[in-house]
């Protein structure tokens, strides 16, 4: 008995630590395995963190300089998020994909009002020999999807303070004000891209559907290749989430995938948490239509 209580102390002194690799507790020839971060704690921790820094960046969004640092301090704290997570979730694997993306989209939803406000505040742009030279990078890439996903806009972003760094260190410029007014004012762009998506229940719903090709296109297999076949696809209840009150039913896509490349196939679910949501802003628009038809009322 003084042993099985032993075992369940180690498990729930275990259950309130951070672990970051799984360790093993042996009593009487039993192994108690000690508990990780589930995705939802790190998914909180880090949509937390993006907040608080919203907040503060928010104060000094008008400041050219000041906003673009705050906005590269961002960047780097999802980079330092993002290793985070795999120091328990594998990269690339589905667990990491969805909390690094949820994260992404919280930052994105931030950095909206902020890239807004210095926009707003700074009519003028800066088109100068520094915006010239930013102009000129812009112009390799291809532009951003039609749906742009939060972590298209934190590989856009960080991609554009990369070139920014690449211009000064090859010393073409040294206009900083019109690269960094380049930057936020093409960061304020993406965030309407990302804004314009994700603007009611029913773009947010086909969002979500376009983030399951693209978690299945990064999704990487036993081979270290994202190249699956799609070989079942069913829509799952998941329960009532307790949360809400009321309770909420869960939804989600359950894809079977199988590897071209390797042996090797996978069974994930993908949650779809707006789904209720849609299909009442779907009602509500159908009662629209019919009013507009029938303005008296009456059935036709």
């Amino acid at each position: 008995m003084r042993g099985v209580r032993r075992a369940a102390t180690i498990v729930m002194v275990a259950s309130l630590a951070w672990c970051g690799a799984t360790a093993l507790a042996q009593d009487a020839g039993k192994r108690f395995v000690m508990p990780k971060v589930t995705p939802r704690q790190f998914t909180l921790q880090g949509a937390d963190s993006v907040r608080i820094w919203a907040k503060g960046a928010s104060a000094v969004a008008k400041d050219r300089a000041a906003a673009t640092r705050e906005v590269r301090s961002a960047l780097r704290m999802h980079e330092r998020f993002r290793q985070r997570v795999t120091s328990i979730y594998p990269q690339d694997q589905l667990e990491w994909l969805l909390i690094t993306d949820d994260v992404a989209d919280t930052f994105s939803t931030r950095l909206g009002p902020i890239t807004r406000a210095y926009v707003n505040a700074n009519k003028n742009e800066l088109l100068t020999e520094g915006r010239q030279f930013f102009e000129l990078e812009i112009a390799k890439i291809p532009g951003p999807p039609p749906r742009l996903h939060g972590f298209n806009l934190v590989l856009l972003s960080t991609w554009a303070y990369a070139q920014v760094d690449s211009i000064l260190a090859r010393g073409d410029t040294r206009d900083v004000a019109g690269l960094e007014d380049g930057v936020l004012r093409y960061l304020a762009e993406w965030c309407h891209l990302y804004d314009e998506v994700h603007k009611d229940a029913k773009e947010i719903y086909q969002t979500r559907l376009n983030q399951q090709d693209w978690i299945i296109a990064r999704l990487k297999d036993n081979c270290g290749k994202s190249n699956w076949q799609l070989t079942e696809q069913y829509f799952a209840a998941l329960g009532m989430d307790s949360t809400f009150t009321p309770p909420k039913e869960m939804f989600a896509h359950e894809f079977h995938l199988k590897a071209r490349d390797c042996d090797d196939s996978r069974v994930i679910q993908i949650a779809v948490p707006n789904f209720h949501d849609m299909q009442l802003q779907v009602a509500k628009e159908l009662e629209l239509m019919q009013q507009q038809r029938n303005p008296d009322g009456t059935k036709r």
